[in-house]
């Protein structure tokens, strides 16, 4: 499970409207939807947070995951009148082992905690760590 938002959401819905705001998600979704496999699913779970449940993954393949969403939202910029948005996601993982049971809530509380954790270290990065009950 990745679990991210947009960096500074608020100012730039503040400094250029939610118009921009709202093409700034558009081109998030896009950017991730294009990259993932079949089997995933994304979600917008409120605001400028989504969810995604890659559940075939291994350890390794999730923080691949999340650094890949990180550098690949990285890339993508809008064009306004006067000037460049560019787009930056912060995203914490947890990673559950196919044969464990997992807290929905518990689960998404400890991706939370480490999307934070990820924008503590400076945003425009992610933190993962294996699920713990």
């Amino acid at each position: 499970l990745l679990l991210f938002d947009v960096d500074h959401f608020k100012e730039t819905n503040d400094r250029f409207g939610h118009g921009i705001g709202d093409l700034l998600l558009e081109k998030l979704a896009t950017t991730v939807t294009n990259l993932l496999p079949e089997e995933a699913l994304l979600a917008r779970i409120g605001g400028e947070e989504f969810c995604l449940l890659l559940p075939l993954a291994t350890l390794a393949e999730t923080e691949q995951w999340a650094k890949r969403l990180c550098q690949e939202c990285n890339q993508q910029t809008l064009y306004t009148n006067n000037s460049v948005v560019t787009l930056s996601i912060s995203t914490g993982a947890v990673w559950v082992a196919a044969n464990r049971e997992a807290d929905a809530d518990h689960l998404l509380r400890q991706a939370d905690a480490l999307m934070y954790q990820a924008k503590g270290r400076g945003r425009n990065t992610w933190q993962a760590a294996s699920y713990q009950a």
